[in-house]
């Protein structure tokens, strides 16, 4: 694109935010510790033999350099970059590499080949001297005190034991019970930061006797009137704020139990994100019943890659209308910080002219108190009912996680009248826009059937005559584990209210987000699609569709329907040598059983996760009486119709040809001339056969389906049959050693 910045459009961010962290680029200054496009001694300009890296980061005062870092465009992977700043950093001695597009940033550490670590954090930013120094022996470095460390650790039992307390006082789970500690612990973490002010001998400060150190030593019934007759008062003064409620504790001896707590930990350097497991703690004991807050956390990284998306600007006004705990409007703080040149009419503008939030719930006065312990921003933070209030032209910007699959009583207010909160969060999202602005923009994830499903056509195609549909990037379902499996994506739309129509629609697909896609969400480290999105490398997760085939389609946005079955599989198995299902498979005319009550069946059921079959006994009066039963078929495959995404299938081999299954399975038949039935069921559990398939799931929740006509539609390897023998004689093979263990560990506990 012509209007994309350039690579010294990046280099003159690196410039402003190295000036910021004291590093000096003046050649005139005694102190200069950056040299560009060259070293700063002859000996290292030699060892490069007339290279020239993009900077060069000295120790002060010393020919001793610190760090090498390569600017890139920011449509170029800079992993290349990395690998070039590498080769550069060995040839003049130089321990750490960064590499940016302006967007990112990756790090290297040449001694340990390890990429940096803060703190236990990748380093996602540029940092000051005093760190760099800290990097010379290794890549991991923790500036925080073992205390604070150990603080982290301590917090996390300390929100389980303060949740119980809190039950025996009546409060309910959740908000209630959260609302309660998050006072506590945000009065300990402002008075730590006061604390601080007063060494460090700044002036403005709320007076001692209203800090922790000074309440906490008040006896019980004492100590409960002072802190919500007096203490949250001046806080709240302070701060211009109506953060803090009334705590709503009974019995004075709570509130003492859980200061003792909180009293042993040093919690002023934990982040904001570190605080947020107090409010995750709390929701997920919530959520484990069988009640529903409607909301859940926006993974730090995917919030970190909305930010990135979208790329606030300074002077712009942005605004996330379901604001939660703030998270996305602390990146875009940040952000603008980082990005921004720093003074007190700019920091005045950041804090108060540049990010809005409206939040339902009273977790509205969460992001508050994380606001102002980032930095600042809450005031403009409102509890109130978004949809209940549409807010028109006011805004350049809305980056947001809407809430999923709610209903609301407002859409009348609306173009597109509905009871669906889904579509009312999305127009209400537009209608903030100000169509003055030169390029409104929204990064919004939505729940994907938002994009394919018929009730949604109007609301798709007012999305298309008010914005430019720049991309839809396609999430995989685990990201928002353990709170939901519901499968989302990302719209990012530009040029609101602009009338710039699209000629054609780019769609990218997350497979990998950098995280385990389970329950544990576990950090898997290496390159992931999130990154990948920012370079022109990642062809393969990436398509473009023209616009009139979306329109002809119903407005359709969601990319995996647009890819022919056959053309993904060349692309999923690096092969043109495929094979159609329905060469492989037919479909079985079943004939419904009868079901005799006093007879005994064997009903077939299906693990998820590729675990295969296995059958329950059952007596006829104990089977559903409205469901229709089948006999099932020797090397046939059986799938599930309502549990595909998690690979529920398996083949019906001899032990299970006298079973019976139910009418929520599929049953196909094997032809075995041409495929071994037990190496189709191990190619299943193949993880790029399930990625495949994953691109033609239907639904939105766990319950996610294939229909039986689009799963002969599929195409799969033309594996030969020794091939198939090979790995299917290995498989039973290794599967029989696992078996006889098992019998030799049950004997060895039997004889206990």
């Amino acid at each position: 694109m012509s209007n994309e910045p350039i690579e010294r459009d990046v280099e003159t961010l690196i410039d402003l935010q190295l000036r910021k962290l004291g590093w000096e680029d003046n050649p005139k200054d005694k102190n200069r510790n950056i040299w560009k496009q060259q070293p700063k001694t002859s000996s290292q300009k030699n060892n490069l033999n007339r290279l020239k890296p993009d900077y060069v980061l000295y120790k002060s005062g010393t020919d001793t350099p610190l760090i090498v870092i390569e600017a890139k465009r920011p449509s170029i992977d800079i992993n290349g970059a990395l690998i070039q700043g590498t080769e550069y950093a060995k040839k003049i001695g130089a321990p750490i590499v960064m590499a940016t597009n302006g967007i990112f940033i990756k790090t290297f550490h040449v001694a340990s080949k390890q990429e940096l670590k803060l703190d236990n954090e990748e380093v996602d930013s540029f940092f000051d001297e005093r760190i760099a120094l800290k990097f010379l022996l290794e890549s991991n470095v923790n500036t925080i005190n073992k205390k604070v460390i150990n603080s982290r650790k301590e917090l996390i039992k300390i929100f389980k034991d303060s949740n119980d307390l809190l039950r025996k006082e009546g409060l309910l789970a959740g908000h209630q019970r959260f609302s309660v500690f998050a006072n506590i612990l945000f009065l300990k973490l402002m008075s730590e930061i006061q604390d601080e002010k007063e060494k460090n001998k700044e002036k403005d400060l709320i007076p001692r006797e209203y800090r922790w150190d000074f309440f906490k030593k008040k006896n019980d019934v004492e100590l409960l009137s002072y802190v919500n007759d007096i203490v949250l008062k001046k806080f709240d003064e302070y701060y211009e704020s109506d953060i803090f409620d009334e705590l709503k504790i009974k019995n004075p001896s709570t509130l003492k139990d859980i200061i003792n707590k909180l009293e042993q930990l040093e919690l002023i350097n934990i982040d904001s994100d570190i605080k947020g497991d107090a409010f995750e703690y709390f929701l997920k004991r919530y959520n484990s019943g069988e009640k529903d807050l409607g909301e859940y956390f926006t993974p730090r990284h995917i919030v970190k890659f909305l930010v990135r998306l979208i790329n606030p600007k300074f002077g712009e006004r942005i605004y996330d209308p379901f604001c939660g705990t703030g998270g996305i409007l602390i990146e875009s703080f940040k952000h603008l910080y980082k990005y921004s040149p720093i003074n007190k009419p700019t920091l005045d503008f950041i804090k108060k002219e540049s990010l809005f939030g409206r939040e339902i719930s009273t977790t509205a006065k969460i992001a508050k108190m994380n606001m102002i312990l980032i930095g600042d921003g809450h005031n403009n933070i409102e509890r109130v009912d978004t949809l209940e209030n549409p807010i028109k032209e006011e805004y350049d910007i809305v980056i947001t996680n809407m809430p999923f699959s709610q209903d609301t009583e407002h859409g009348g207010l609306y173009d597109i009248p509905s009871k669906d909160a889904n579509s009312i969060c999305i127009q209400h999202c537009i209608e903030a826009i100000d169509s003055t602005s030169e390029n409104g923009r929204i990064g919004i994830i939505v729940p994907e059937k938002v994009l394919f499903d018929k009730a949604y056509k109007e609301l798709r195609e007012k999305i298309y005559k008010t914005c430019r549909i720049e991309n839809i990037i396609s999430l995989p379902s685990g990201v928002f584990e353990p709170y939901s499996n519901v499968q989302t994506s990302i719209i990012h739309l530009t040029k609101i209210k602009k009338n710039v129509k699209n000629e054609d629609i780019d769609f990218y697909f997350i497979k990998n987000d950098g995280f385990s896609l389970d329950r544990q969400r576990n950090k898997i480290d290496g390159e992931n699609d999130l990154d990948n999105f920012f370079t022109e490398s990642d062809s393969n997760n990436s398509l473009k569709i023209e616009m009139n085939r979306i329109i002809k389609n119903a407005f359709i946005l969601q990319g995996k329907k647009y890819i022919p079955p056959k053309q993904l599989a060349e692309l999923t198995f690096n092969t043109n040598k495929l094979i159609k299902l329905d060469t492989i498979f037919k479909k079985i005319k079943n004939k419904k059983l009868d079901i005799e009550i006093a007879d005994d069946y064997k009903v077939l059921g299906v693990r998820s996760y590729g675990l295969g079959l296995f059958e329950k006994k059952k007596k006829g009066y104990e089977l559903s009486a409205g469901m229709k039963y089948y006999h099932t078929k020797e090397n046939s495959l059986l799938w599930c119709k309502v549990d595909t995404k998690n690979g529920a299938f398996g083949i019906i081999t001899t032990e299970f040809k006298n079973c019976i299954f139910t009418s929520n399975f599929n049953m196909l038949e094997v032809d075995t001339d041409k495929f071994i039935p037990y190496f189709l069921e191990i190619l299943f559990r193949n993880k790029k056969t399930q990625e495949y398939f994953d691109n033609y799931i239907s639904g939105s929740t766990n319950r996610k389906y294939v229909k039986v006509d689009e799963i002969l539609n599929f195409y799969i390897p033309d594996y030969s049959k020794s091939f198939q023998k090979g790995i299917v004689d290995n498989v039973v093979k290794l599967e029989n050693g696992i078996s006889s263990k098992k019998i030799l560990i049950d004997d060895d506990v039997n004889k206990l």
